[in-house]
């Protein structure tokens, strides 16, 4: 709502007009959440609650702002001084905020080595699931077995596509254990 409100109210030749402005803004707001937090940061380094630099990092960078400055700046009067430059502004920094902290945040996370990239783990946890899924493929095929449910030589065929199926995912999951020492533990 308060994005369609704001869409209403700013116009595209006043963002690019106010574009020094937007970017001033961008920096003073960014530079003021750093100072804030590496300063907090800094204090608590001398108790036992120490946040690491690079969370704080993270924290200063995953600061998006965005609806409440909006509704904040929307909420001055129409005769209120400068309003068409702090709405636009506002939004300015908000679009800022958005697009480059939004679209950076995941490689600076893997910069800072907060996260780490888990292929080798989803690739084993995939592979499992394959082998879980044809298991039971298997018990189902012995099932329909017993109650008559259709041909036994066409129940025979796809129970033999089912073990090999089984052979190449185990071959694939001993491999997988092979390559990491993550996944061997």
């Amino acid at each position: 709502m308060v994005f369609l409100l704001i869409g209403l109210e700013v116009q595209f030749e006043a963002l690019l007009a106010s574009w020094q402005a937007i970017m001033v803004a961008y920096l003073v707001v960014t530079g003021g959440r750093a100072l804030i937090i590496f300063s907090a940061s800094a204090l608590l380094r001398r108790t036992r609650e120490q946040i690491p630099w690079a969370w704080s990092t993270v924290l200063t960078w995953g600061g998006l702002r965005g609806g409440l400055s909006m509704v904040l700046v929307l909420s001055l009067s129409k005769d209120f001084p400068h309003r068409e430059l702090l709405v636009s502004m506002t939004f300015g920094v908000v679009i800022l905020s958005i697009l480059v902290h939004g679209l950076t945040m995941s490689p600076l996370l893997q910069w800072l080595g907060v996260v780490r990239e888990h292929h080798e783990h989803d690739q084993y946890k995939l592979t499992r699931g394959k082998l879980q899924a044809a298991y039971a493929a298997l018990e189902e095929l012995d099932r329909m077995l017993h109650v008559h449910f259709t041909n036994p030589e066409v129940l025979d065929d796809l129970r033999a596509e089912y073990k090999q199926r089984v052979e190449r995912v185990r071959t694939s999951l001993l491999d997988l254990h092979l390559e990491s020492k993550q996944l061997q533990a």
